[in-house]
């Protein structure tokens, strides 16, 4: 289970926070799966594999994680 952590005299899972794409990295080689608030579903979601980012899509295709401009600019990462 994943630990709270203490933002402004409430707790917050990591789920809940949302964070640019190095913090979120950080987060995938931590072990975690990471996603965008933008792709609207938890389905869709970045891990690590064998050191490679990969991403799993909704239909259960999994390919080479290739960023966009605007994933990388993007504040709103979250742990799945």
């Amino acid at each position: 289970m994943q630990e709270p952590i203490r933002v402004i005299g409430r707790d917050l899972m990591p789920a809940d926070i949302r964070v640019g794409f190095v913090r979120a990295l950080g987060w995938v080689l931590d072990g975690e799966r990471i996603t965008r608030v933008e792709w609207a579903n938890n389905s869709t979601y970045v891990f690590i594999h064998m050191g490679t980012l990969c991403v799993r899509h909704a239909d259960g295709q999994v390919n080479s994680l290739i960023l966009r401009d605007v994933d990388l600019y993007a504040t709103d990462w979250r742990v799945v």
